[in-house]
Protein backbone atom coordinates (compact mmCIF):
# COMPACT_ATOMS: atom_id res chain seq x y z
CA UNK A 1 0.00 0.00 0.00
CA UNK A 2 1.21 3.41 -1.08
CA UNK A 3 0.07 6.90 -0.35
CA UNK A 4 1.73 9.11 -3.49
CA UNK A 5 1.82 13.09 -4.12
CA UNK A 6 3.06 14.10 -6.73
CA UNK A 7 3.10 11.52 -8.73
CA UNK A 8 6.18 9.81 -6.21
CA UNK A 9 5.14 7.74 -3.38
CA UNK A 10 5.61 9.25 0.27
CA UNK A 11 4.39 6.11 2.39
CA UNK A 12 4.97 2.43 1.98
CA UNK A 13 4.13 -0.43 3.34
CA UNK A 14 4.40 -4.14 2.05
CA UNK A 15 3.61 -7.29 4.13
CA UNK A 16 4.24 -10.75 3.63
CA UNK A 17 1.84 -12.97 5.43
CA UNK A 18 3.78 -16.26 4.99
CA UNK A 19 7.30 -15.31 6.98
CA UNK A 20 5.55 -12.09 8.66
CA UNK A 21 7.99 -9.48 7.13
CA UNK A 22 6.60 -5.76 7.31
CA UNK A 23 8.53 -3.64 4.92
CA UNK A 24 7.85 0.17 5.66
CA UNK A 25 9.05 3.34 4.46
CA UNK A 26 8.43 7.27 4.71
CA UNK A 27 9.91 9.65 2.30
CA UNK A 28 13.18 11.01 4.09
CA UNK A 29 12.87 8.81 6.71
CA UNK A 30 14.65 5.48 5.67
CA UNK A 31 12.96 2.09 5.47
CA UNK A 32 13.29 -1.15 7.44
CA UNK A 33 11.52 -4.70 7.69
CA UNK A 34 10.07 -5.63 11.07
CA UNK A 35 11.22 -2.47 12.95
CA UNK A 36 15.04 -2.96 11.46
CA UNK A 37 16.31 -0.58 8.98
CA UNK A 38 17.15 -1.69 5.58
CA UNK A 39 19.87 -0.65 3.27
CA UNK A 40 20.79 -2.46 -0.36
CA UNK A 41 24.13 -4.88 -1.47
CA UNK A 42 26.85 -2.98 -1.39
CA UNK A 43 27.64 -5.62 -4.14
CA UNK A 44 30.00 -3.30 -7.37
CA UNK A 45 29.41 -5.70 -10.15
CA UNK A 46 26.19 -7.71 -11.69
CA UNK A 47 28.79 -10.86 -11.90
CA UNK A 48 27.42 -13.29 -9.60
CA UNK A 49 24.46 -11.27 -8.27
CA UNK A 50 21.52 -12.35 -7.38
CA UNK A 51 18.66 -11.12 -10.08
CA UNK A 52 14.59 -11.24 -10.40
CA UNK A 53 14.42 -11.86 -13.61
CA UNK A 54 13.37 -14.20 -16.61
CA UNK A 55 16.49 -16.55 -17.29
CA UNK A 56 15.41 -16.96 -20.85
CA UNK A 57 14.35 -13.19 -21.65
CA UNK A 58 17.84 -11.86 -20.32
CA UNK A 59 19.58 -14.04 -23.10
CA UNK A 60 17.81 -13.61 -25.86
CA UNK A 61 19.36 -11.06 -28.10
CA UNK A 62 16.29 -9.03 -29.58
CA UNK A 63 15.87 -7.55 -25.89
CA UNK A 64 19.69 -7.56 -24.78
CA UNK A 65 22.20 -7.27 -27.48
CA UNK A 66 25.03 -7.34 -24.96
CA UNK A 67 25.86 -10.71 -23.32
CA UNK A 68 25.18 -10.47 -19.33
CA UNK A 69 27.10 -11.84 -16.82
CA UNK A 70 26.86 -14.84 -14.97
CA UNK A 71 24.33 -14.18 -11.97
CA UNK A 72 22.13 -16.28 -9.94
CA UNK A 73 18.34 -15.99 -11.27
CA UNK A 74 15.43 -15.72 -8.62
CA UNK A 75 12.10 -15.61 -8.49
CA UNK A 76 9.28 -14.59 -5.75
CA UNK A 77 5.52 -14.06 -7.27
CA UNK A 78 4.77 -10.43 -6.23
CA UNK A 79 6.60 -7.74 -7.43
CA UNK A 80 6.13 -5.44 -4.59
CA UNK A 81 8.51 -8.42 -2.94
CA UNK A 82 11.33 -8.29 -5.38
CA UNK A 83 11.70 -5.05 -4.82
CA UNK A 84 11.29 -5.09 -1.01
CA UNK A 85 14.23 -8.09 -1.43
CA UNK A 86 16.28 -5.39 -3.20
CA UNK A 87 16.18 -3.16 -0.68
CA UNK A 88 16.90 -5.72 2.11
CA UNK A 89 19.90 -6.67 0.17
CA UNK A 90 18.84 -10.01 -0.67
CA UNK A 91 19.26 -9.87 -4.02
CA UNK A 92 20.87 -6.98 -5.98
CA UNK A 93 18.70 -6.21 -9.02
CA UNK A 94 15.31 -6.57 -11.09
CA UNK A 95 14.67 -6.45 -14.57
CA UNK A 96 10.96 -6.56 -15.81
CA UNK A 97 10.11 -6.33 -19.60
CA UNK A 98 6.46 -6.47 -19.28
CA UNK A 99 4.47 -3.03 -18.06
CA UNK A 100 3.45 -2.95 -14.39
CA UNK A 101 0.54 -1.29 -12.70
CA UNK A 102 0.94 1.13 -10.23
CA UNK A 103 -0.12 -0.68 -7.31
CA UNK A 104 1.81 -3.21 -7.89
CA UNK A 105 5.31 -0.57 -7.41
CA UNK A 106 4.63 2.25 -5.79
CA UNK A 107 4.69 1.54 -2.44
CA UNK A 108 7.94 -1.11 -3.20
CA UNK A 109 9.54 1.64 -5.20
CA UNK A 110 9.41 3.80 -2.09
CA UNK A 111 11.57 1.03 0.13
CA UNK A 112 13.96 0.00 -2.22
CA UNK A 113 14.42 4.21 -2.59
CA UNK A 114 14.71 4.64 0.93
CA UNK A 115 17.53 1.68 1.37
CA UNK A 116 19.81 3.33 -1.31
CA UNK A 117 18.53 1.48 -4.44
CA UNK A 118 16.46 2.94 -7.66
CA UNK A 119 13.70 1.83 -9.95
CA UNK A 120 14.07 3.37 -12.66
CA UNK A 121 11.73 3.51 -16.41
CA UNK A 122 13.16 2.21 -19.61
CA UNK A 123 14.81 5.41 -20.04
CA UNK A 124 16.13 5.88 -17.26
CA UNK A 125 13.68 8.25 -15.45
CA UNK A 126 11.84 7.51 -11.86
CA UNK A 127 8.75 6.04 -11.83
CA UNK A 128 6.01 8.63 -12.03
CA UNK A 129 2.81 7.53 -10.63
CA UNK A 130 -0.95 8.48 -10.26
CA UNK A 131 -1.22 9.33 -14.05
CA UNK A 132 -5.00 9.45 -15.76
CA UNK A 133 -5.73 6.01 -16.16
CA UNK A 134 -2.93 3.51 -13.88
CA UNK A 135 -4.74 0.27 -14.84
CA UNK A 136 -5.20 1.09 -18.02
CA UNK A 137 -3.21 -1.33 -19.94
CA UNK A 138 -2.16 1.37 -23.05
CA UNK A 139 -1.29 3.60 -20.62
CA UNK A 140 0.84 1.57 -17.96
CA UNK A 141 4.02 2.83 -17.24
CA UNK A 142 7.39 1.12 -19.07
CA UNK A 143 8.74 -1.62 -17.79
CA UNK A 144 11.04 -1.19 -14.23
CA UNK A 145 14.51 -1.98 -13.84
CA UNK A 146 15.69 -1.60 -10.58
CA UNK A 147 18.91 -2.63 -8.57
CA UNK A 148 21.62 -0.94 -6.07
CA UNK A 149 23.64 1.77 -7.16
CA UNK A 150 26.74 0.25 -6.89
CA UNK A 151 26.15 -1.32 -10.31
CA UNK A 152 25.19 1.65 -11.53
CA UNK A 153 27.20 2.27 -14.90
CA UNK A 154 26.69 -2.21 -15.73
CA UNK A 155 22.65 -1.94 -15.50
CA UNK A 156 21.68 1.48 -16.89
CA UNK A 157 19.30 1.57 -19.96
Amino acid sequence: MALVQNGRPVLGAVYRPASDEMYLAQTGCGASLNGKSLKVSKRKSLEGCKIFAEKELMHDARHWPLQWPQMRYLSLPALALRLSSIGAGRAEAMISLRPKCDWDLAAADLILHEAGGICLDETGAPLNYNQPAPGNLRSLPPPPICWMPSANASIRP
